[in-house]
């Protein structure tokens, strides 16, 4: 693991974050691909024991992820003494497998582009005496997943975060708001699969950045002994 992290302060109330990285990852455990019975004997075996196909873990893959962090912060102070604090977070990264005439097209495929590349976070936190709100938009980049022979694109997603923190008394606040306000689904498999499938028991990738039950809002009651 490589990185190098630089920081510019302009000013005693911003910051920028420049952190470029590099990841190397050697014999990493993946399932193998299904094997099948390719003659007769084999058959009789699989067929006693009622077995279609097996796999098994191996170490295979190796892996290299490069990309960069930027990140941004700015306090900024209002003349009521409200305050605003802003981050805007850039994240990249890309991952390669140094060793593709190891594994399949598939599985080469899947550990390439099975995550977004790129996302995007811009975090607020307005801060009153009393009340502190909390509102962030998060962008996830599209990315790929393969299954069998069919490759599916998971489209972009942006969600949003709210969260909204009074103060009732001394010892006692309250919290509402929720996550994935706008309630953003991810699109389901570009396949027909009674398994892996938009009819199947599956119909999302289990990969998504953004959970496929949708929204969650949720109402809080806190006390500090």
């Amino acid at each position: 693991h490589y990185s190098m992290g630089v920081v510019f302060k302009p000013n005693k109330n911003s910051s920028l974050m420049i952190d470029p990285f590099l990841v190397k990852v050697n014999d990493r455990i993946l399932l193998g691909e299904k094997l099948r019975a390719t003659t007769a004997e084999q058959q009789a075996i699989f067929d006693q024991y009622n077995i279609s196909s097996i796999q098994y873990f191996t170490n295979i893959a190796n892996l290299k992820t490069h990309g960069i962090d930027i990140k941004y912060n700015n306090l900024y102070t209002f003349r009521n003494n409200h305050q605003l604090d802003t981050t805007l977070w850039f994240n990249y990264s890309e991952i390669t497998v140094e060793n593709k005439s190891d594994l399949s097209d598939s599985t080469t495929n899947d550990l390439e582009k099975i995550r977004p590349k790129k996302y995007v976070k811009l975090l607020n936190v307005y801060k009153m005496p009393n009340t502190t709100i909390g509102f962030n938009i998060n962008y996830f980049d599209y990315f790929y997943q393969t299954k069998g022979n069919d490759t599916t694109k998971f489209d972009y997603m942006v969600t949003a975060d709210l969260n909204i923190d009074y103060k009732l008394a001394k010892n006692l606040n309250i919290s509402m708001g929720g996550f994935n306000i706008f309630n953003t689904i991810p699109n389901k498999w570009d396949r027909s699969n009674k398994y892996f499938g938009d009819d199947g028991i599956m119909p999302y990738s289990q990969q998504t950045p953004v959970d496929y039950s949708g929204a969650y809002y949720y109402l809080s009651l806190k006390y500090r002994l």
